[in-house]
This record gives structure tokens, sequence and C-alpha cells, in this order.
């Protein structure tokens, strides 16, 4: 490894491989969204390193770099040649996405700010503390829509382009 992008990329690859593992063998859906909101925090993180030039310093401090690069993402005419579609289609179909992504890194604790989160439990707005493993966590289902689909087929395409490079 030569650097923060490729250790970033690595590590976003192996929280993936295990998303895909616990989707055939976890029932609890905060098991399986636990490794799919590591791995797009991190996949994020290694892409605007590499694509937007942020520092790692500036990195380190946030959890929401998927979502921000994806919205960055709409400004490269290469990157949406990349996935056969014109620079309008891959706007609409990043906007169709977006929403969906964020609400993945919302179930990190640190953006959760004390709600609803995949790793720790959390006081409800009517004072009923509430574990993880109790939660159905309606995302779960959201990522087997079409957009949820294209979500992961985005996230899966981004991590096989870079594994090659970098794993």
């Amino acid at each position: 490894m030569t650097g923060w992008r490729d250790a970033y990329l690595c590590q976003a690859r192996s929280d993936w491989d295990m998303w895909l593992h616990l989707c055939k063998v976890a029932r609890l859906p905060c098991h399986r969204l636990h490794y799919l909101q590591m791995a797009v925090e991190k996949l994020g993180k290694a892409l605007l390193i590499a694509g937007a030039g942020q520092s790692i310093e500036t990195l380190q401090k946030s959890h929401l770099a998927f979502t921000k690069f994806l919205l960055i993402s709409t400004r490269n005419k290469a990157l949406a040649s990349q996935y056969d579609m014109s620079a309008e289609q891959y706007r609409a179909h990043v906007r169709g996405i977006a929403p969906l992504a964020y609400g993945v890194e919302q179930l990190g604790p640190q953006v959760a700010h004390g709600g609803p989160n995949v790793e720790y439990p959390w006081r409800d707005p009517s004072g009923r503390i509430c574990a993880p493993a109790q939660e159905g966590f309606s995302i779960a289902e959201q990522l087997g829509t079409p957009r949820g689909v294209n979500l992961l087929k985005l996230i899966a395409h981004m991590l096989r382009e870079s594994e090659a490079r970098y794993c």
C-alpha cells in the first residue's frame, strides 16, 4: 500500500465482502447494515482523496464522505461516460440514489447523534431505550427497491474498479 487512499479502499473492500457474506447468513439487519455503512464511509473517503484532493485530516473528522463524493461526482463527465450515461443521466441517477446513500451513512453512531444507529443503543423521543438488534431499520427494505439496487450496483462497481489497482 502506498497511502491513505489505498488503505481506505482496501478496508472498504473488506467491509463490503463482509456485507455480502452477512447478507447470506445474518438474521438481524443491524449486522449487515453496520458493514455496509462502514464500507461506504471508507469508499467515500478513498474516492475523495483520489478525485477531489481532500486532505486526510479533514476526512478523518467526517463520516459523510460517500454522499459528498456522489454529489461532487455529478460534475465529472468522464465518470458519467464510464457508466455509459450522459452527464444529465448520471446527475439524475445520483439524485435518485443520494438520499438512500445518505440514509446508509446516517446509520453510523457519529452521524445518528444519539438516534437510531446500527452499533449502539439509543433513547427514542418517547424515552424508550432501543437496541440495534431489536430494530428493523427500514433502510434494509429500501435497499431491495430499484433505487437501492442501483445504489448497491454503483458501490460494487466503484469497488471493483478500484480493487484491481489498490488491493
